[in-house]
């Protein structure tokens, strides 16, 4: 049996597998000792994929999920063009604390392939987690996070404050959000979508700002609706599950009720800097 454990995002995963599984991305960094106690197991094995008799799965998505029986059944697709559109590939059955990975794949195993496989937006919000689009920055002890939808200005804000305050971009696309004993933290995810910044770090989540592209470098605090509005669009998760979306709105609002959310209307330049940071009383 070959084992792997990881620490992300504050839940330790251990991964179980009959077939070597290679290292790739990131995921080096999120290793920890296999004598460490886990939360979730994830048990994968190579086979065909779960069927229901002539129930088709659909066509048009990269995600899947069944019920059937009472057992959740997640499927994932390709998405690439080396295999026909939306074939599936894997499928996850959680059971219990843990969770069942079939894969149907013609390669070698390898972990950022495990994790492309596990629904992790849904695996964190079920252990009081929320996997988020934004860049994650700390400036001193204090953890930021710039959150939207692409293109929206998030790594420019993050690479500004690291030009002009030292910030340090712990990942360029993705944080997750937990939290812990009565505190809110922001995590670094080893997935970090195409900006190739990632770090194994965490910070006290001190506040969320959305970006929107302006000719004026304007703030403003976001009432909690507002607020939750557009942080739930940043959320990954999966929306046909009734049970987690509930979950995920329930979340989104003990965020927002908790933590500063901010509107910044800003250009790609210092004076964007300058107008949070006054608004969050960081000092130069």
């Amino acid at each position: 049996m070959r084992i792997k454990q990881y620490s992300i995002g504050g839940v330790r995963l251990r991964v179980e597998s009959e077939e070597e599984i290679s290292d790739s991305g990131f995921f080096p960094l999120f290793r920890i000792g296999d004598e460490n106690p886990v939360d979730v197991t994830v048990r994968v094995t190579r086979s065909p994929l779960p069927r229901f008799g002539e129930k088709e799965l659909p066509s048009d998505r990269r995600r899947y999920r069944i019920t059937d029986g009472g057992q959740s059944y997640g499927f994932v697709f390709f998405a690439d063009s080396d295999h026909p559109a939306f074939t599936p590939y894997a499928c996850e059955v959680p059971r219990g604390d843990g969770i069942d990975l079939y894969i149907d794949y013609e390669q070698p195993f390898w972990d950022g392939m495990i994790f492309d496989a596990l629904d992790v937006g849904r695996l964190f919000l079920l252990r009081r987690g929320a996997v988020v689009h934004a860049s994650f920055i700390t400036a001193g002890n204090r953890g930021i996070l710039f959150a939207g939808p692409k293109q929206i200005g998030k790594s420019t804000q993050a690479s500004l404050w690291e030009r002009y305050r030292g910030a340090e971009i712990i990942n360029g696309d993705r944080a997750v959000i937990r939290n812990e004993s009565g505190k809110w933290l922001a995590y670094g995810p080893p997935f970090c979508g195409s900006s190739s910044i990632c770090l194994n770090e965490k910070s006290h989540l001190f506040a969320i700002a959305f970006p929107a592209k302006s000719d004026y470098n304007t703030v403003e605090r976001l009432s909690p609706f507002d607020a939750f509005k557009r942080l739930i669009g940043c959320f990954t998760y999966p929306e046909d599950d009734v049970s987690v979306r509930d979950t995920a709105i329930s979340f989104a609002e003990e965020i927002v009720s908790s933590v500063p959310c901010l509107l910044l209307k800003c250009r790609p330049d210092y004076g964007a800097v300058e107008t949070l940071a006054k608004e969050l009383c960081i000092e130069a």
